[in-house]
């Protein structure tokens, strides 16, 4: 363990922070965005093409025929939208509903805790070595194949 800081101050696990981010782990972010882009870009190449030409031609720029049909497009396009809503609709009714759930689950009683003895009787362990068992900050535990465990300090 590190001697130099006191144990309060150490967190597990350690965090990159956005300040302290290296700079390689910038330029792969910078890097991978950036080819993504291109790959979206090239695989609705036809359709990049045919937007940005009717935006160039609206405003005057130029004058290109994409000899695009725009109403088949949207007609061929309209049932994975209406699947689409449909699924949100879906999820904005759900919703209330779970939420309603997981607050009454909030306001239950915590359940009485497990007596020492029956926990250990449960574990197939004597009391005291249970005990033992949870005072150490690191421990291996073996299951045995009959459902006993069995608790080793690191």
């Amino acid at each position: 363990m590190n001697a130099e800081r006191p144990l309060q101050e150490r967190t597990w696990p350690p965090l990159i922070k956005a300040a302290t981010v290296p700079r390689w782990m910038r330029l792969r972010d910078a890097v991978l965005t950036l080819t993504m882009w291109v790959l979206f870009v090239i695989i609705l190449q036809a359709e990049v093409v045919a937007f940005a030409g009717e935006f160039l031609e609206s405003l005057g720029l130029i004058n290109v025929d994409t000899g695009r049909d725009w109403d088949a497009f949207f007609r061929h396009l309209l049932p994975f939208l209406e699947a689409a809503a449909g699924l949100v609709a879906a999820f904005l009714t759900t919703v209330p509903f779970t939420l309603r759930r997981g607050y009454r689950g909030l306001k239950l009683p915590q359940p009485v805790p497990l007596p020492l003895a029956d926990e250990a009787v449960r574990a197939g362990m004597a009391a005291a070595d249970l005990t033992a068992a949870r005072g150490l900050r690191i421990a291996v535990v073996h299951f045995e194949p009959d459902g006993r465990h069995r608790v080793v300090p690191r």
